[in-house]
């Protein structure tokens, strides 16, 4: 399982080197891999999203390898400077074969002036979906059965939204894009009516007085509104409360999350 949140953390972003350095390696063996873990959520997230660190995780690459597909993926990762690193999982049962690889990157942003990049995969097959850019992904219904298996972070905010959205009834189709995968479930959403933005962390200080509670666009010089904690509802729902709103009052509902 994964470690308790400092919710005095919430809102840092993961700095964009981790994600930049990676995706070169991944674009190579996009065709030969099923992507797992916290990289799987970063492509079910809407595209160009804020990396929320707890959001999902970016310190390593998880990715499930078809048999036929192994050698292919081996030599790609050799031709990028990977080299197998020994774990202590390495001789532990499992019905899928693990195998970790871990090369450095020059990156001078980070500290110390290199970067480790790691990535894990186990040799199997599971249910996948395809995301619009072409990301073979673990479809978010097995993926969520392998917290506490073959993936710890459990507490990130995509695994939680994830699975409440499937229990109040969304199909795993509708996860592709959500928004709600970077919601944090304890913390309340923010509205600008000015421009539309909306999110979870705005901005705080007095310029905008007492009426809006402190907080303040991100994109405007406006107060910003709060419409409570996320609801995980199904897009079919805020549908059905975005149409049943108009018909009753002709005005876009203040909460339709």
């Amino acid at each position: 399982m994964g470690d308790p949140h400092r919710e005095d953390r919430y809102g840092e972003v993961w700095p964009a080197y981790r994600i930049t350095t990676v995706m070169p390696g991944l674009e190579a063996l996009r065709p030969f891999v099923t992507i797992s873990g916290g990289w799987a959520w970063h492509f079910l997230s809407p595209v160009g999203h804020d990396e929320f660190k707890h959001a999902h995780d970016h310190k390593d690459v998880d990715l499930f390898v078809p048999k036929a597909n192994v050698g292919a993926v081996m030599g790609i990762l050799a031709a990028q400077g990977f080299a197998k690193a020994t774990t202590k999982y390495d001789r532990l049962p499992s019905p899928e074969e693990f195998r970790r690889y871990e090369r450095t990157a020059e990156v001078a942003e980070h500290p110390g002036g290199s970067l480790r990049l790691t990535i894990d995969f186990f040799v199997g097959d599971h249910p996948t979906l395809v995301t619009p850019e072409g990301w073979q992904v673990v479809r978010p219904d097995v993926l969520l059965s392998f917290y506490g298996k073959v993936h710890d972070s459990d507490k990130c905010w995509a695994v939680q939204a994830a699975s409440r959205l499937l229990e109040n009834g969304e199909t795993v189709e509708n996860l592709v894009g959500r928004g709600d995968l970077l919601a944090c479930p304890t913390l309340p959403v923010y509205v600008c009516t000015h421009c539309g933005w909306a999110g979870q962390f705005p901005k705080t200080g007095p310029e905008v007085g007492v009426r809006s509670g402190g907080h303040w666009c991100q994109r405007c010089p406006y107060g910003v509104s709060s419409v409570g904690s996320p609801t995980y509802r199904p897009l079919s729902d805020m549908k059905a409360i975005f149409d049943k709103t108009m018909a009753d009052t002709g005005r876009f509902p203040s909460r339709g999350r």
